[in-house]
């Protein structure tokens, strides 16, 4: 596979002299796959190749031995005094990474955490996790959360124990961090605190919460015709113009979670029988969504004649090299806000729950029932749904009652 990217007969013998040979040739074929160009391919093939004649030169054979210690001895040496491969550390740590993935060389240790605050926040998610059972998106939230403020604890008071952790140094967080997320994320990890008997007081009092009365707000949506707008002004010339226009589809003509798309696979697409499973949600329960003629086509468009030939379960992929599923949900949620402000639609909010609340509203206002729209969105109660009423704009127009004009003329 070196041929792909070398073609001298002289570079390619230097090349494969070593005993990392074998895993160059492999690495090659890794890398084409991954999506990296030719140009960067070979770069990092050249850096290889030397650290594979130093090797040579030091009669290694057992290449289980390879690690970033002798990485580190071989730029030392050879590289750094010399003024050469200065910028190799990215090839290395992605050429050992490869290795490990082969199970060619041992995986580094975990060294043991002994951080006491690590700890705590491990034994938090732990409990967040088999005692309380919040869903993985909660999870990281909460534990951002504690992790912010132990760090601001430890910050203004580097000596503080958490036994005598004061309402004081609660409040000084809240009025550094305002926002609710802080206000409920602190109130959780308090009560975990006093669930472990590190204090005694009921400080999760002192984090007042504004009342949030139910059905209180109004969901943040666009009117369908800039949903529809939005849909047909992604740009398909642009490399990654049919990935992102079958995101928009996903969350515009199902109401999506940015975390489900993300996650989709391909077993979870059923072509003959027109339905798409989500496995898993937020609340624990899977559902079975219509795989319509429109979302359908664009996907199968974007499957067959844009997305790499890389060899994962998920559907969608990063459109960078090293090809992979998304980081994380809010690589969806970016989709989303480019198309928005490239198209220049002003909008409440710019997420991807933006589009899950628009396709919400629409189907209220075009008379579909609240639990089929419940159903829909995968919400485990119907009071959930309820709140899409108050936008239901055709229904409330009608039972508006007229005003009452007495005997004014």
């Amino acid at each position: 596979m070196l041929e792909l990217y070398f073609s001298k007969p002289t570079t390619l013998r230097q090349l494969r002299r070593g005993p990392l040979t074998p895993m160059l040739d492999q690495w090659a074929a890794a890398l084409h796959q991954r999506g990296y160009t030719k140009e960067t391919a070979s770069h990092m093939l050249t850096d290889a190749g030397a650290f594979n004649r130093y090797l040579h030169r030091l009669s290694v054979t057992d290449i289980t031995t390879v690690d970033e210690g002798v990485v580190q001895q071989f730029l030392d040496t050879e590289c750094y005094p010399y003024g050469m491969y200065q910028s190799s550390a990215f090839t290395f740590r992605t050429f050992l990474a490869y290795l490990r993935e082969q199970a060619i060389i041992a995986v580094l240790p975990t060294p043991p955490t002994t951080d006491p605050d690590a700890l705590l926040v491990e034994r938090y998610a732990t409990f967040l996790r088999t005692v309380r059972g919040v869903a993985s998106s909660t999870l990281k939230t909460r534990v951002l959360w504690a992790t912010r403020f132990l760090a601001f604890c430890r910050e203004h008071d580097t000596a503080l124990d958490l036994s005598g952790l004061t309402a004081q140094n609660v409040l000084d967080f809240i009025t550094h961090r305002p926002m609710h997320m802080a206000r409920q994320g602190v109130r959780q990890f308090l009560r975990f605190l006093r669930w472990e008997g590190i204090i005694t007081q009921e400080l999760e009092r002192v984090v007042m919460m504004p009342r949030q009365y139910a059905l209180a707000s109004v969901p943040r949506h666009l009117p369908w015709s800039l949903v529809e707008q939005l849909l047909a002004g992604v740009d398909l010339d642009h490399p990654h113009g049919r990935r992102d226009r079958a995101i928009l589809y996903l969350l515009a003509y199902l109401g999506m979670r940015a975390s489900e798309v993300m996650r989709l696979t391909f077993a979870d697409l059923d072509w003959r029988a027109g339905v798409l499973t989500i496995p898993t949600t937020k609340m624990h329960r899977g559902r079975i969504l219509p795989l319509t003629h429109g979302v359908g086509d664009v996907l199968a468009d974007y499957i067959l004649h844009e997305r790499p030939a890389v060899n994962i379960p998920e559907v969608f992929v990063r459109g960078h090299a090293p090809y992979g599923p998304f980081a994380g949900s809010q690589s969806v949620s970016q989709v989303v806000q480019r198309h928005l402000h490239r198209l220049g639609i002003a909008a409440p909010t710019y997420g991807a729950h933006l589009l899950r609340h628009s396709f919400a509203t629409h189907l209220v206002n075009q008379g579909t029932s609240i639990k089929d729209v419940a159903d829909l969105l995968g919400h485990t109660s119907i009071n959930t749904t309820a709140i899409y009423t108050k936008v239901d704009t055709t229904h409330l127009l009608a039972a508006a009652l007229p005003f009452p004009t007495g005997g004014l003329a």
